[in-house]
């Protein structure tokens, strides 16, 4: 059992697609901390498409391998080649990756551990501080998210921790401080 640190991304239909994500990975566990979603161009291929991007937070029983084996899935379901050799060039309706395991909910982060990526580093510190009051680097955003209707609430601007309780999916009524 571990706590897994996520990029999650799309370009393709991606207010619907990253809402179809997060109901994903709702049905793997109860619980997901999210950052703000934001707008990013995309890294190592030309498009016209936008991306949202954001970094999340999952506890789950599996291993990383296993883990990445049901995100492939899931990526697949949304429409994702995955058979496609130059997928990673491509617009993409669904991304998940995992960028670093925990084995507890309060482990600190060390700044070696943060990915390279600039177009991602940012939303994990935001995690982190939102997660555990601090973060390897400050961070600071010239755009407020994206905001999208998700469920019982908008998600995006702010980080938040999505719960699932039973079939529902539940959202604070107001961005807060995570329980780690």
């Amino acid at each position: 059992m571990a706590w897994y640190y996520l990029s999650l991304g799309s370009n393709i239909h991606p207010r619907e697609n990253v809402k179809r994500i997060l109901d994903h990975l709702l049905k793997l566990t109860n619980r997901i901390d999210i950052s703000r979603i934001l707008e990013t161009k995309a890294k190592g291929f030309e498009t016209d498409n936008v991306f949202l991007n954001l970094a999340a937070r999952i506890y789950s029983p599996l291993s990383a391998k296993q883990l990445k084996q049901q995100f492939n899935k899931i990526e697949i379901q949304l429409g994702r080649d995955r058979s496609d050799p130059m997928s990673k060039k491509k617009d993409r309706p669904a991304d998940i990756d995992i960028l670093f395991v925990k084995d507890t909910a309060d482990s600190p982060v060390a700044l070696f551990e943060l990915p390279e990526e600039p177009y991602v580093r940012p939303f994990v510190n935001e995690l982190l501080t939102y997660l555990h009051g601090n973060a390897p680097e400050k961070v600071h955003f010239e755009h407020s998210g994206i905001s999208l209707n998700y469920h019982n609430g908008i998600i995006g601007k702010h980080p938040v921790s999505l719960n699932r309780v039973a079939e529902d999916i539940v959202l604070p009524s107001s961005p807060m401080k995570a329980a780690g």
